[in-house]
């Protein structure tokens, strides 16, 4: 008999640590299922928040990645449409852990 697969657990805003946007300005490693590539932050305003750019995810969900938001604790990665690719928060101002739309495990660092 198979098990299915636990959703995965979405980190709390209360556990997490607060960041501002000049702290995530800048290059992160991207990892989600199985991949690892280069994520880009950067000030510049774009559809959905800030503009992100990402380079080496071969992941349709993850490929989707053009913009990013903070609000509150929570950042947001978006696709250039402005829908929600994934949520995050900060578990140290070097790691972020969330879930994609498609409820994934998803994670950037430095």
């Amino acid at each position: 008999m198979v098990t299915p697969e636990a959703p995965a657990k979405t980190p709390s805003a209360e556990s997490s640590v607060a960041v501002s946007r000049s702290e995530l300005s800048g290059g992160w490693t991207l990892r989600s299922g199985g991949e690892s590539c280069q994520l880009t932050l950067s000030l510049s305003q774009w559809t959905g928040g800030y503009r992100a750019s990402q380079r080496g995810c071969s992941s349709p969900d993850i490929a989707r990645i053009s913009a990013w938001s903070i609000e509150g604790k929570q950042v947001t990665l978006r696709g250039s449409d402005g829908s929600t690719v994934a949520t995050l928060y900060a578990s140290t101002k070097e790691q972020f852990n969330g879930v994609t739309s498609t409820r994934k495990p998803i994670s950037f660092s430095r």
